[in-house]
């Protein structure tokens, strides 16, 4: 799906949307409020390990009020079960391998059961993060942020192109404010300036011939 860039400050959209849904293109039921957090890839390179610390400097925030329909009322939920299976995997498997290791007083047994348990963790670990991959890939994200846009990724073709007639239209009706705007803006014209751009008679006669 395309991005979708807009307007913001304050840390929130300014733009007006239209009530179409964001996923899917339908009429929009309802809108939810999200706040989009972006940090520059960078800034975790360039610190190392302390870059989750110094990296948090560098993010930014803006919320958005999203138009959805019933259907897609939470476009992230997908993406919430692949990552806390993810975790519960990391951690789920590293809890097991241990009580399995403190369990089996055999040290042959043990060695089996935690090279079993170490492939299939593995093996999890694998899967649930390409589901987790697929899932925020198909979710509407922050591609990027700053103080004045943000850039929406996974946004459907037809809400950005009723978003772009809607923003055409509002420029054609702002321009004709802004003419009337500028003519209430200039002075109103005194009688005496008229009179100054008169020609004026000095009096004075020329003798005859």
């Amino acid at each position: 799906m395309p991005d979708l860039t807009l307007r913001g400050g304050n840390k929130k959209v300014i733009d007006r949307l239209p009530m179409v849904c964001m996923v899917c293109g339908d009429d929009a039921d309802l809108t939810k409020s999200k706040t989009f957090t972006y940090t520059p890839p960078g800034a975790w390179a360039m610190f190392g390990l302390l870059g989750a610390v110094i990296a948090s400097f560098f993010t930014k925030k803006m919320r958005v009020d999203l138009p959805l329909c019933h259907k897609h009322s939470n476009p992230w939920l997908m993406s919430n079960v692949a990552t806390a299976a993810l975790l519960g995997v990391l951690f789920g498997g590293l809890l097991i391998m241990a009580i399995f290791a403190s369990a089996l007083p055999d040290r042959d047994e043990k060695s089996i059961a935690i090279g079993i348990l170490v492939v299939l963790w593995i093996l999890g670990m694998i899967l649930t993060g390409i589901a987790a991959g697929i899932a925020s890939k198909r979710a509407i994200t922050s591609v990027e942020i700053d103080d004045r846009r943000i850039r929406l990724a996974n946004v459907c073709q037809e809400f950005i192109d009723v978003f772009k007639e809607s923003e055409e239209e509002d420029e054609e009706e702002r321009m004709p404010r802004k003419s009337m705007a500028k003519q209430s803006k200039r002075p109103p014209r005194d009688e005496d300036d008229d009179d100054d751009e008169k020609p004026r008679r000095t009096g004075i006669r020329r003798p005859d011939r």
